[in-house]
C-alpha cells in the first residue's frame, strides 16, 4: 500500500534518483511537446510509406438556377514521395529520442 507520508521517489531523465514530498509537476508527467511532435512525424512517415498516396474530394462548382442545383465534386489524389516518408521518420526519431552529446 501507499503511505501518504512517504516521500515520492522518481528518476529524472538525465539525473540521479531524487526523493520529494511533492507530487510530480505537469512537465514531469506529460509528454514533452517536442517528443510528441517527433512521435507524430514517425507515425505520419510510416503511413506515408505504407500507403504512398491519399485521396480527398473537393467541391469545385455550385450552380443554383431556380429550383435546380448542380454541384461538381472532384476527387484529388496526392502522392507522398518515399523520400518524404523516410525523412519524416528520421526527423521524428531524432526529435523523439533526442541527439545526445558524448
Amino acid at each position: 500500500m501507499f503511505a501518504p507520508d512517504a516521500p515520492i521517489t522518481r528518476k529524472m531523465q538525465h539525473g540521479p534518483v531524487i526523493q520529494s514530498d511533492r507530487p510530480p509537476t505537469r512537465t514531469e508527467t506529460l509528454m514533452n511537446p517536442i517528443k510528441l511532435a517527433g512521435l507524430a512525424l514517425v507515425i505520419l512517415g510510416g503511413l506515408g510509406l505504407a500507403y504512398g498516396s491519399f485521396a480527398y474530394t473537393k467541391d469545385t462548382h455550385d450552380l443554383k438556377l431556380g429550383p435546380l442545383e448542380l454541384s461538381v465534386k472532384e476527387k484529388e489524389t496526392v502522392n507522398v514521395p518515399v523520400w518524404a516518408g523516410v525523412a519524416a521518420i528520421v526527423l521524428g526519431g531524432l526529435l523523439f529520442f533526442g541527439v545526445r552529446k558524448s
